[in-house]
C-alpha cells in the first residue's frame, strides 16, 4: 500500500470518526434533554404525592374529630325531665302522621288520628 493510499484510509477513518462523534453528542444531547424532562416529571409527581398524602391527613384528622363528637355524644348523660315533659313530648310526636305517597301525591294528616272527626289533609301533586 502507497503512502496516498494509507492517507486516504486515514482520511476516511478519520471521517467515520467525526460522523460517529457527531451522532454521539446529538444522542448525549438528546439524553440530557430526556433526563432534564423526567426530573421534572418526577419533581411534579412528587408535588402531586406531597399534596395528597396533606390531603388524607386532612380527611384523618376530620374523621378524628367526627368519631370524637360521635363519641362524646355517646357517653352524654340523659337529662332527667319529669315524666309530664316525657309524656308530652310522646303526645306532640304522635300528634303528626305521615301516609306513604301513593301515585304522585303526598298526603299528610295533620292532628291526632280519630277516625270520628272530620281528617284535615295536605294533598300534595
Amino acid at each position: 500500500m502507497s503512502i496516498m493510499e494509507q492517507i486516504k484510509a486515514l482520511e476516511d477513518r478519520i471521517a467515520k470518526a467525526i460522523e460517529m462523534i457527531k451522532a454521539l453528542r446529538a444522542e448525549n444531547a438528546q439524553l440530557k434533554t430526556n433526563l432534564a424532562n423526567a426530573k421534572m416529571r418526577e419533581e411534579e409527581l412528587e408535588s402531586i404525592v406531597s399534596s395528597l398524602k396533606s390531603g388524607n391527613d386532612e380527611v384523618e384528622n376530620e374523621l378524628a374529630n367526627a368519631i370524637k363528637i360521635f363519641d362524646d355524644f355517646d357517653n352524654l348523660e340523659p337529662v332527667s325531665g319529669t315524666q309530664s315533659q316525657v309524656n308530652e313530648i310522646k303526645d306532640a310526636q304522635s300528634a303528626f302522621s305521615f301516609s306513604a305517597p301513593q301515585e304522585d301525591s303526598l298526603n299528610i294528616q295533620l292532628g291526632p288520628d280519630d277516625s270520628t272527626s272530620g281528617k284535615e289533609q295536605l294533598n300534595i301533586f
